[in-house]
């Protein structure tokens, strides 16, 4: 649902071309502008994969791309409807 939220600029850059990589930040901070109450989890969530050692070129360019993402004006919850928070699944259960 946050996620739908999100205007597509957000997920672009300046001249209208999608976000290749970095979209992490493309996509969670401004689903965390938007979130009722969004939540940090700094234990036991974390996905792992195998690649190769990303280039300097490589990293210079990502650094890039977190200053445009983080230069994107902050989504006010106003102007988007926003999203209460629904119960974890295990919640659901009982």
């Amino acid at each position: 649902k946050l996620f739908d939220q999100i205007p597509s600029n957000y997920l672009k850059h300046t001249d209208g071309n999608w976000f290749d990589t970095v979209t992490d930040y493309a996509t969670m901070l401004p689903m965390t502008e938007l979130a009722e109450h969004p939540t940090f989890l700094d234990t036991g969530y974390a996905y792992w994969h195998e690649r190769e050692a990303y280039s300097a070129r490589h990293k210079e360019k990502q650094k890039a791309l977190l200053v445009e993402i983080m230069s994107k004006p902050e989504l006010e919850k106003s102007d988007i409807n926003s999203v209460a928070p629904e119960p974890a699944s295990d919640e659901c259960l009982s």
